[in-house]
């Protein structure tokens, strides 16, 4: 286990544009390529993601020589191959199939993952660098990615249309517990057991990456008091945040019984073996913004010692993974609530159980008592 994440590179890219350059260098033919538009923003996808191999849809067949990922005074890393695939039935009969056999990353020998077949060239894309946790997507990348899904039809989510900014139309008040001047607890759709809540910035921010120290103060003194108010009926707290496909920062807080810390790190050990997730532990009061870029998805879990399971995503997710885990035989037994839909309550019900823990947890909310004192 590496005392720091880093980011290992994915195993398939599939992508509708050829990247920029990328017959530079090659050992061998090259097609015509005079039909080939440029696509910034695939070129920087590739570089940042390292593929093994790199299939791209086009006009012509084209193979290329195995490129490098890293530079010369970098350590060794896999090789990209790039497949730029011609048009299904067309009529020079150019290749439009091909067929690979991939041991997943995974479960490659190291020395075989990094080995540099004869003829690997050096990369066709100038200035290759080494990608890692810190280092985010370029303007380009992110630019291929917006556009992506502007052709979805998504909105850009702002304050105004946001599920979870409080000044929002869209939130759903009959939810919300406790509110301070920066941040709120909610009670989430489809809780996993009685007193799992939300901690929530009041203003629109997307991940613990984007928070002012204000915000990130009244997040800390929320977990100080969630902690004693679990203890205080002999319940400890497990909360993680998921940072991908998420608009508005959600750190999620749901108390477990006492003394299941080791059950919780297998289940999520597990679970991640099985999505192929690599899993780093990171010591108590870990800073993340130390570990990632802003521009970083990544997935957080801290156990009740303090301690971080920490996921730095680079590709698909299994987006209910931390309910998943919550939810596993072994921690909170509770399987058929790992999709929150399953789980949800109608409004009166949701209205209930809000004000129960309203009730419940009045004693501990540390911004009641400051504005009790202020009085």
């Amino acid at each position: 286990m590496s005392a720091k994440p880093g980011f290992h590179g994915v195993d398939i890219l599939l992508t509708s544009r050829w990247p920029n350059d990328i017959a530079h260098n090659n050992q061998g033919p090259v097609p015509d390529l005079n039909w080939l538009r440029q696509c910034p923003g695939s070129q920087a996808v590739a570089k940042a993601l390292r593929p093994r191999y790199h299939f791209a849809g086009g006009a012509v067949f084209f193979e290329r020589s195995p490129y490098r990922n890293h530079g010369a005074q970098e350590a060794p890393v896999n090789v990209t191959r790039f497949l730029g695939m011609a048009p299904v039935g067309n009529p020079v009969k150019a290749k439009w199939i091909y067929a690979c056999s991939i041991v997943p990353r995974s479960e490659e020998d190291v020395a075989k993952l990094v080995e540099q077949p004869q003829g690997t060239t050096d990369s066709p894309f100038a200035g290759n660098s080494s990608f890692h946790f810190r280092t985010p997507l370029s303007k380009h990348a992110e630019h291929f990615l917006t556009l992506c899904c502007v052709a979805r039809g998504l909105a850009p989510v702002t304050q105004e249309n946001c599920w979870f900014c409080l000044g929002s139309p869209k939130v759903e008040k009959h939810l919300v517990a406790s509110v301070s001047k920066d941040v709120y607890l909610a009670l989430p759709k489809g809780q996993l057991c009685e007193d799992h809540v939300l901690i929530v910035p009041v203003k629109h921010c997307q991940s613990t990456l984007h928070l002012d120290d204000d915000i990130a103060t009244g997040v800390n003194e929320y977990k100080k008091a969630l902690r004693k108010f679990f203890a205080a009926t002999d319940r400890d707290v497990v909360f993680f945040e998921r940072n991908f496909r998420s608009d508005h920062m959600q750190l999620q807080a749901v108390p477990v019984p006492r003394g299941l810390s080791d059950s919780i790190e297998l289940a999520a050990r597990s679970l991640a073996s099985r999505y192929q997730l690599q899993l780093d532990t990171q010591p108590a009061g870990t800073d993340l913004n130390e570990l990632f870029e802003e521009t970083t998805p990544y997935f957080m879990l801290e156990l009740p010692s303090g301690q971080l399971l920490i996921h730095g995503i680079s590709g698909r997710f299994p987006l209910q993974y931390g309910r998943e885990i919550l939810a596993h035989a072994q921690v909170l037994n509770c399987p058929d609530k790992i999709d929150w839909k399953a789980c949800s309550l109608d409004k009166e019900g949701e209205t209930a159980a809000t004000k129960a823990f309203r009730e419940a947890f009045r004693p501990h909310d540390p911004f009641l008592k400051k504005k009790a004192v202020a009085e």
